[in-house]
């Protein structure tokens, strides 16, 4: 039973990973899709509910979001047309995401992404953007995207700039390591 959350983020690991071949089958895309965020939701509450927390838990659970959030971006940037300066906000970002994995890298030894309200708002405005796109042919929601997104990265830089360890379960730039939101 402990090992259920784990599971779980194997399954989204793998369910992403086939989302790019799935693109031309609509249907099934959608349920993948949607099983890859719920799986996001459900590995977490599980794990609480088991009282099966864990740092490898965490950890896979970082390694599963980073290869869903790296596959979305990538099928967003094949598939849907955005304006060249939405291009540039993505790159800006792309490369404050990939400093912060390089100074946890240096400074902690490990991989990490922390879990802040802000990385988790851009988590689920990502997730809910290609349904938007989709259904309403609209881009407006990459505005609120884009801004929580340079947001949520410059918060977790400066997170780990200033912290002498690693918690991945900071809530945000304003709380201390062991304070809960």
């Amino acid at each position: 039973m402990k090992r259920i959350p784990n599971a779980i983020s194997c399954l989204r690991i793998i369910l992403s990973v086939t989302l790019p071949f799935l693109i031309n089958s609509k249907a099934i895309f959608v349920v993948i899709y949607l099983a890859c965020g719920l799986s996001d939701f459900l590995d977490g509450y599980i794990a609480r509910r088991l009282k099966s927390v864990s740092i490898i838990g965490a950890k896979l659970d970082t390694i599963a979001d980073a290869i869903m959030f790296g596959v979305t971006i990538t099928i967003l940037l094949i598939r849907i047309k955005l304006d060249t300066s939405i291009l540039l906000l993505v790159m800006v970002v792309t490369i404050i995401r990939i400093i912060n994995v390089l100074v946890v890298a240096i400074k902690f030894h490990q991989f990490a992404i922390l879990h802040t309200i802000l990385n988790k708002m851009t988590g689920v405005l990502l997730f809910v953007y290609p349904m938007w796109y989709v259904m309403l042919q609209n881009n407006f929601i990459i505005i609120p995207l884009g801004i929580i997104a340079v947001l949520s990265s410059v918060e977790e830089f400066v997170i780990h700039i200033t912290s002498t360890t690693i918690h991945l379960d900071r809530k945000c730039l304003f709380t201390s390591n062991n304070n809960k939101f």
